[in-house]
């Protein structure tokens, strides 16, 4: 079940960048090895990690709480389109969506349900307790995706990998990211990204090289 639901999450990805006109591919690294990936996360973890803890600080943890709050209290027994259209219609959702000084985008409140669910599929064998950090990252994940991946920031990553990576690698990792995990275990390996994050080559085998070459 987890397989499919980042094969499904690759496709998303991979749809929004296909339909990008200003992403182009024709310098970018066609295939990443698993040193790639480490230089890739470490890189990833120093911009994501500052834009994390600001999107925390600008959303709130109130409404943190309240949107998973309503995702949980969700009819599961109904098809997943009525319970996206009955999260959207609680008031303090609708509020959320329409707070000035958040500016959210089309895309985050599009995807924060389907999201959450997806969150739920990746995450069921956790506990209830850590099943909701996860949950907590997604909203956070949704704010802070096009920051990281502006033009200033995918600078910095490139320049601190070493790589020159499309920033469809850098959205696909960060659906794997938790900024409130220590930066490296004891071994000094990233731990930002859970064990679910795919290796380098399950993305080398599913990438589509009419896009990546």
């Amino acid at each position: 079940m987890k397989k499919i639901i980042v094969f499904i999450i690759f496709g998303i990805i991979l749809l929004f960048v296909i339909t990008n006109k200003t992403e182009t591919f024709a310098d970018t690294i066609t295939q990443l090895t698993d040193e790639d990936m480490y230089q890739l996360k470490q890189a990833i973890d120093k911009v994501a990690d500052k834009e994390y803890l600001n999107a925390k600080n600008q959303i709130g943890t109130t409404y943190l709480e309240m949107i998973i709050s309503i995702f949980g209290s969700r009819n599961k027994d109904v098809s997943i389109e009525k319970q996206k259209e009955a999260f959207n219609s609680y008031s303090v959702i609708s509020a959320f969506y329409k707070n000035e000084s958040l500016s959210l985008s089309e895309n985050f409140k599009q995807s924060l349900f389907t999201d959450l669910v997806a969150a739920v599929a990746i995450n069921n064998t956790l506990d209830t307790d850590k099943l909701k950090h996860k949950l907590l990252m997604v909203p956070l994940r949704l704010y802070s995706s096009d920051k990281i991946t502006s033009n200033e920031n995918m600078k910095k990553i490139r320049d601190a990998s070493k790589l020159n990576v499309s920033d469809f690698f850098v959205k696909y990792l960060l659906e794997f990211y938790d900024n409130s995990q220590p930066a490296h275990k004891p071994n000094e390996k990233i731990n930002r990204f859970n064990d679910s994050t795919p290796t380098a080559k399950y993305i080398n085998d599913q990438k589509s090289t009419a896009f990546f070459n």
